[in-house]
């Protein structure tokens, strides 16, 4: 593809590729996306038969009253809080949305899901068009899009309609970007860019790399760098430094920020890095071997397998051809870097915590830059240069097609073990028999359904493959209430804060059975250490009224019922009420 620069602006002369676009007239465009997208709502039919799981969906969905309603009290919460760490209000009101429509059916949830993915399909099909100017590289683009297993980590579970949502806006705020500079600069696409990456942000924050993905494709385009294209960065790059900011003190709230920075030294971390970032590249090209749920690495005498260690040198292998590369290196570069850059937020540079290390749902957008590689590697099968023949298209149609036709049969199958929290979990104990994660969920299954004598064997499993896992002991601290074994929660509670200080869970529930045993004292100690460690956490402060309260300290008791209701607890201004008259 061939451009100018004009005053800033870019015109791009699709000299090499006109001849071929001109060949689609509008029928057949509307005919290519129309199977792509059929296709796209063939492989994600099953999904629609799966169940909630207990993977961030009770937080997120069914045990979120602030998805009930649509009032400017829910809206304040959505807006103030961030129920699994991760800021989004306009994704609670696409909830709430659906909530209105069919309550808690399953079904309408992955019904939006899927029209979420289908609506991102269409986008990526004329960004790539107007990117490059050729219908089939953007069919292509958008097929392994629409297909590709790894997608199927962000599409049909319920609780990452995050990535779905931002992907919409975030292409929609890209795409007005391309015609502002393809329109001669006129402001009003730079202004629904803006408006359209605002309203990504306000869906997931990793939409805030879109500031140098502007950058890039000037660099592409090569338009000259002056105060002028500067400027019209400067609101992007501010709301992008606003966002950061919220996320890393959200995550933080949520006591999932840097857990690993203290478990991992340096050369660790940037074998870490290295090996996620190809584990992206090889997942990509080779989907294999996928599961739900990748933790990080147990080391073997003081080391990581050695796969690890080859990861750097492959990398730098990537690279190294970058550089080496002639024909087409501008093109290359950028499709490599878009992918680099999107990437770049999720392979623990700076680690947010928890366990899982990478997650096949990241590599939703920063795939599309591996793809559109592949529809350009297809396209050079019809250039006159390259033409070797009507074969080698044959050959090249025929190779797209079974790859086609297999990434739907994975995807197909990939949708399954997100049936229920029981295949999810089976699935990824299949695959790592010693993930603690996933021994801990069946029995948060089996509390749900009210089996709490299968639950604690389910948490006794837990315990068993990892004797440090605090939130097993918390767990079945939980059920152990429930059955009214105060003594037996205690005890668990008490190990969940040995092996994890900070764990504002097990004090708050500590504090809940100390109180029922009718030891407010006890109970006001450990609500006080709940908010100590989480100052937002609005069960703590209503634990502690209740408490206060039956101590006569009604006073107390008042200003705690306010502060939790402040926080998003609405559901406790009947009790409110009652002690603050």
């Amino acid at each position: 593809m061939k451009h100018t620069t004009i005053n800033g602006a870019i015109a791009v002369e699709t000299v090499d590729y006109s001849k071929v676009a001109q060949k689609y007239s509008n029928r057949n465009l509307i005919l290519t996306l129309s199977v792509v997208l059929m296709l796209a709502s063939i492989v994600f039919s099953n999904s629609f038969h799966n169940e909630f799981v207990n993977w961030d969906d009770p937080d997120n969905v069914y045990q979120n009253i602030y998805i009930q309603n649509i009032t400017p009290q829910n809206i304040k919460v959505w807006v103030t809080s961030n129920p699994v760490g991760m800021y989004g209000p306009l994704v609670s009101l696409s909830y709430a949305v659906d909530y209105g429509i069919a309550g808690l059916n399953p079904w309408m949830y992955h019904l939006t899901n899927l029209f979420l993915h289908l609506v991102n399909i269409v986008l990526v099909f004329f960004l790539i068009r107007s990117f490059t100017g050729r219908i089939e590289i953007a069919a292509i683009t958008a097929l392994l899009f629409a297909m590709h297993p790894l997608n199927v980590a962000s599409v049909t579970p319920i609780s990452v309609r995050n990535t779905l949502l931002y992907s919409v806006f975030y292409l929609s705020a890209y795409l007005c970007y391309l015609n502002y500079l393809k329109s001669g600069l006129r402001v009003r696409y730079l202004i629904a860019a803006f408006v359209l990456f605002a309203l990504s942000l306000l869906s997931k924050s990793a939409a805030v790399v879109m500031p140098l993905l502007m950058v890039l494709t000037d660099w592409y385009f090569k338009r000259k760098y002056d105060w002028p294209t500067l400027r019209e960065k400067v609101p992007f790059l501010l709301l992008s430094l606003i966002f950061g900011i919220v996320t890393i003190v959200s995550r933080t709230d949520a006591v999932h920020f840097g857990r690993h920075h203290y478990i991992f030294n340096t050369l660790e971390r940037i074998l870490l890095v290295s090996y996620s970032i190809g584990f992206y590249i090889f997942k990509l090209f080779l989907p294999v071997n996928l599961h739900a749920f990748y933790e990080y690495p147990n080391k073997n005498a003081g080391y990581f397998p050695e796969v690890f260690y080859l990861s750097p040198f492959f990398i730098l292998l990537i690279l190294y051809a970058l550089f080496i590369a002639k024909k087409y290196k501008r093109e290359l570069l950028f499709c490599s870097l878009f992918f680099f850059i999107h990437i770049f937020l999720v392979v623990n540079i700076i680690p947010s915590g928890g366990t899982e290390m990478v997650c096949d749902r990241y590599a939703y957008i920063p795939g599309l830059g591996l793809f559109t590689m592949v529809g350009g590697a297809y396209a050079l099968t019809t250039e006159g240069a390259y033409r070797l023949g009507g074969r080698i298209k044959m050959v090249s149609t025929i190779l797209l097609i079974i790859c086609a036709g297999a990434l739907s049969v994975i995807s197909y199958q990939r949708n399954g073990i997100w049936k229920d929290n029981l295949t999810l979990m089976s699935d990824i104990i299949r695959s790592d028999p010693n993930n603690i994660v996933a021994y801990t969920h069946p029995g948060i299954s089996k509390a749900k359904l009210k089996d709490y004598t299968e639950a604690i064997m389910e948490y006794n499993k837990a315990i068993e493959v990892d004797p440090n896992n605090a939130i097993a002991y918390s767990n079945r601290g939980i059920v152990k209430a429930k059955l009214k074994d105060y003594t037996g929660a205690i005890l668990d509670y008490n190990k969940a804060i040995e092996v994890d200080p900070n764990n504002a869970i097990a004090y708050s529930n500590r504090g809940f059975v100390k109180a029922r045993l009718n030891n407010y004292t006890g109970a006001i100690v450990d609500y006080n250490k709940a908010i100590e460690v989480n100052p937002s956490y609005a069960t703590a402060y209503f634990g502690r009224g209740i408490a206060r309260e039956k101590s006569g300290n009604k006073y107390g008791a008042c200003a705690d019922m306010r502060k939790s209701f402040e926080l998003g607890n609405f559901q406790i201004e009947e009790d409110m009420r009652r002690i603050c008259r």
